[in-house]
């Protein structure tokens, strides 16, 4: 998300990607999910406040920050890229 968001470059998302695999941590969804499923989810999330539901996205490499008003489409994206249908 952070790189569809303009705040990293793809290498960067590329080197996570390789560190989380060398680490073998998750970078996809295991099983599909249902989209309708993951945004139901997100509104029980304790990250969902008065002004929207917030993610966690990388402003630069080691910099973490939650954000708010991440246009719904740019999230569907991203859900579908890592496997949700």
């Amino acid at each position: 998300m952070s790189h569809q968001l303009g705040l990293i470059a793809a290498e960067d998302v590329t080197r996570i990607d390789r560190v989380l695999a060398a680490h073998r941590l998750p970078t996809r969804l295991r099983t599909p999910m249902l989209v309708a499923d993951l945004q139901a989810a997100t509104t029980r999330d304790k990250k969902n406040r008065a002004d929207g539901v917030r993610f966690v996205v990388l402003n630069a490499m080691g910099a973490a920050a939650t954000r708010a008003g991440i246009p719904p489409a740019v999230v569907e994206m991203v859900w579908r890229e890592l496997g949700a249908v």
